[in-house]
């Protein structure tokens, strides 16, 4: 590139560079506040943003959005399960299709300000806006912490009008109870009764569940280990650290009857997941109850000893939550109010 001159100019707070490239005059904003801060890097990197406003579609392969998207892929596997690497994943494309691939240094806060326009649309809930939000800024900081002449133009923004997340199902004791009686009925699987008294007394996730051997179990001790989870990957170890914990064995499962060794549901987990679904929504249409997924059952159990007074501490330990904020955050409107007197500890007090 021939020798440039370095004008900057302040036009409505922001950065715009005036100046010419062999010749030819060149306008255009850098889309940057105008501060100290801002006009030393803009001095400093002046050919490479003249670059990208000349060029902002050439890519080579390794300076682009998808270059930086891929690496940061790449950082995070070895530490996440491989559902969560193909989530990630999937979260790329999707923020691909809403602000293209470019050169790095092409991207401004207008594409971000596009980007939040767009998830609107989409309709996400906000889970969803959430981990996009995430990956994006998790990519942008990565592109930042590798090159000198790039600013990671993310920024936070509160979004109305969020599409709430999915509303979790529970049942009543007295409908969990309904649908335990139905499920023996000859017309489901004999393993149908099996699963959803495990799964609605003991709060286990589906894999979990799939994964549990006859030599998980300890009744004499009434304690259940649960250190493994099946997947679409196979046998895994659960899904958070917290995951592996031993629990305890309530009396509905304590009067089940167990294999005496083994998996206690084969088969490959779409398989079962499918087939579980089915029959479960068999034994709800039977019941008039409405549809519902089988996760469901972890949030019963969760509302259930909630709702009648148990410890949210151990309700905590048996969903294998990291800590009580996790559990008072998901489940905190199940928690039973008392008008019981408080501190009457302190009645007899006098000065």
């Amino acid at each position: 590139m021939s020798k440039i001159q370095k004008p900057l100019v302040n036009r409505g707070g922001k950065i715009h560079i005036h100046t010419s490239v062999n010749g030819n005059r060149l306008r255009f904003s850098t889309f940057l506040p105008f501060n100290p801060e801002n006009i030393e890097f803009v001095s400093t990197n002046l050919e490479a943003f003249i670059d990208n406003h000349l060029n902002p579609n050439i890519s080579n392969g390794n300076n682009d959005f998808l270059y930086y998207g891929n690496k940061f892929l790449q950082t995070q596997k070895p530490f996440i399960k491989k559902n969560t690497f193909l989530q990630y994943q999937s979260t790329l494309k999707g923020i691909v299709k809403i602000i293209g691939n470019r050169p790095i240094k092409a991207y401004y806060k207008d594409h971000i300000e596009l980007f939040y326009t767009k998830l609107l649309q989409k309709n996400l809930c906000s889970a969803t806006i959430s981990l996009y939000c995430m990956v994006l800024n998790a990519i942008f900081t990565l592109a930042e912490q590798s090159r000198s002449d790039f600013r990671n133009p993310f920024f936070n923004k509160k979004l109305r009008n969020i599409k709430p997340s999915k509303e979790r199902m529970v049942f009543s004791l007295e409908e969990v109870f309904a649908i335990l009686k139905e499920s023996k009925r000859p017309m489901y699987p004999a393993s149908l009764h099996l699963y959803l008294t495990l799964a609605f007394f003991s709060g286990a996730r589906c894999g979990e569940i799939f994964a549990l051997e006859s030599s998980d179990f300890d009744l004499e001790n009434k304690t259940l280990k649960i250190t493994k989870t099946l997947s679409a990957n196979g046998i895994q170890s659960p899904k958070t650290k917290t995951s592996n914990r031993v629990i305890d064995v309530l009396p509905p499962i304590l009067n089940l009857e167990l294999k005496t060794q083994g998996r206690l549901f084969k088969g490959k987990y779409a398989k079962l997941i499918h087939n579980f679904r089915q029959s479960f929504n068999r034994v709800l249409k039977a019941l008039n109850l409405p549809n519902a997924d089988l996760y469901c059952t972890r949030h019963t159990f969760a509302s259930i000893m909630l709702q009648k007074g148990e410890e949210p501490m151990w309700i905590s330990q048996m969903l294998g939550h990291s800590n009580l904020n996790i559990t008072y955050k998901v489940y905190a409107k199940f928690i039973k109010s008392s008008n019981k007197e408080r501190a009457t500890f302190l009645n007899d007090y006098k000065e």
